[in-house]
């Protein structure tokens, strides 16, 4: 599906800087394009607007000269600023051990010192009131001059005025706000203050402390509205993994494994403030939006952070394992599809978020783990052939355990990687689509040559000679259906 677009004379070029993220809003129907070259539009939240295409415009790049004459308070490359601020968004609550990357980061304070930390860095606001700034940031939107959404200072007060009523209610034992705006309307002025972080991502204190007023905010009823929560979502994943790091430079790596945990907290939060399956899936769906990407490192992020969030679903004990939703049949086999990635971490991360998702249908049953058939084989050291075994052993298991609602789902999913025109995600699709139905013998061989040559059989078969199996029959249109009605009334 070709991403649809307004059209305009400076398409050929990047956006520039004051373009940001206006167009990520779930009201608009833009998607983004590099030039000529237009962006495949991949359907997660029914309305997406920012490609996991590696988009990364030029005109946001800066010569590194430049930012030494320049320094910009928001970027997290100033060595006296950062080392602050890395302590500080790394610690957020006694309960957020973080575990992304294998990394085990321990609190080092309570989130309420790394609230009450933050104006240190702008002493020339602490003369106002924390209902002051938020008043100051929730008017000038309705005024002509907006100048306060070009000032990272004013933003990042606002964001923590708002962070400290939130744990100034809590600790008076109230779960709503005593502000004069509700919930959904600060959230609003939320979403205005993230959607100015640029298009081409790097480590920002801006990013950190919204996504610490998310977790803070979620702590409050009502809970967050939908389509607010899919503007927070889009924006704050993109910031994380789509943000660039050097490999080779620690300090780098530090900055982005803070904003991650960081970000790993307040997917926690949300969750916990609606601990069910729907809402998991929900927050699944945007993540799972970036495994289509075609940068190796940001489909390992969003495989990696979806393994976390599962897991820690699986910890909170008044989650709700309702388990008879249908779209869990679809995050299986993309997950499932993941396990052929070029990329072995992405392919090893997938399997343990699959394991996930068999752990929380499993346990609905009233089974463990240990009670269930064996998910994975342990018996090829060929790596493409042990990745061809493991997706018919999901495709054959998941089958035992699935409704059939969910069954229609994964052969949905998997009859589109079909057709897509990656051949590693092509051959995911016919072996999760042939186990599945029970038919893996067709396909399976002792070597992987065979089997990557029975699977290119069938592909022709489906797509060339269109010969579709009866179990299958149901989810094409039927010729008739195909041919035009002229055709049809025609003699």
């Amino acid at each position: 599906m070709q991403a649809v677009g307004p059209e305009s004379k400076d398409q050929k070029k990047g956006p520039s800087k004051s373009w940001r993220f206006r167009l990520c809003r779930a009201h608009r129907d833009v998607s983004v394009g590099d030039g000529g070259n237009r962006r495949l539009l991949w359907d997660c939240c029914g309305n997406c607007k920012t490609s996991p295409q590696s988009f990364k415009p030029l005109q946001e790049k800066q010569d590194p000269v430049m930012e030494k004459k320049q320094p910009n308070v928001d970027r997290l490359d100033v060595r006296a600023l950062t080392t602050h601020n890395s302590l500080v968004l790394v610690s957020t609550t006694p309960e957020s051990t973080s575990t992304i990357g294998g990394t085990i980061v321990s609190s080092f304070s309570t989130l309420e010192s790394t609230i009450q930390s933050m104006p240190s860095i702008y002493s020339e606001m602490g003369t106002l009131s924390d209902l002051d700034i938020i008043v100051n940031m929730m008017e000038t939107p309705n005024c002509e001059e907006q100048s306060i959404l070009d000032n990272n200072e004013e933003k990042i007060s606002f964001l923590r005025a708002l962070s400290a009523s939130c744990m100034a209610a809590q600790k008076s034992g109230k779960d709503t706000l005593d502000l004069p705006y509700t919930k959904n309307e600060l959230v609003e002025a939320l979403l205005m203050v993230m959607e100015t972080l640029p298009v081409h991502s790097v480590p920002s204190f801006l990013l950190s402390c919204s996504m610490l007023t998310v977790y803070n905010l979620s702590k409050m009823k009502p809970p967050f509205d939908p389509e607010q929560l899919s503007g927070i979502l889009r924006l704050a994943l993109h910031g994380i993994f789509n943000m660039e790091t050097d490999l080779e430079n620690p300090h780098s790596q530090a900055l982005y494994q803070s904003s991650a945990d960081t970000m790993e907290i307040m997917l926690k939060g949300l969750l916990s403030e609606v601990p069910t399956t729907s809402h998991l899936l929900f927050i699944l769906k945007h993540i799972n939006f970036w495994i289509h990407s075609n940068d190796p490192q940001e489909r390992y992020r969003s495989v990696l952070c979806s393994t976390t969030v599962l897991r820690h679903a699986l910890l909170l004990p008044d989650f709700n394992k309702s388990t008879e939703l249908p779209a869990l049949g679809h995050h299986v086999a993309q997950f499932g599809i993941c396990i052929t990635d070029t990329m072995e971490d992405v392919s090893n991360q997938a399997r343990l978020t699959i394991s996930c998702l068999y752990e929380l249908l499993l346990d609905q049953m009233g089974l463990s783990v240990s009670e269930a058939e064996e998910l994975w084989c342990h018996s090829y050291e060929d790596q493409k052939m042990l990745a061809y075994v493991d997706s018919c052993r999901v495709g054959e298991l998941f089958r035992n355990i699935f409704t059939e609602d969910q069954k229609r789902t994964f052969l949905e999913t998997s009859l589109r990687a079909i057709y897509n025109p990656e051949l590693r995600i092509r051959e995911a699709g016919i072996l999760l689509v042939f186990s599945h139905l029970g038919k893996a013998n067709e396909i399976m061989a002792d070597k992987a040559e065979d089997v990557a040559e029975k699977i290119y059989q069938q592909i022709y078969k489906l797509q060339i000679l269109r010969e579709v199996p009866e179990a299958l029959q149901c989810f094409f249109p039927s010729r008739g259906e195909m041919m035009p009605e002229s055709e049809k009334d025609a003699p």
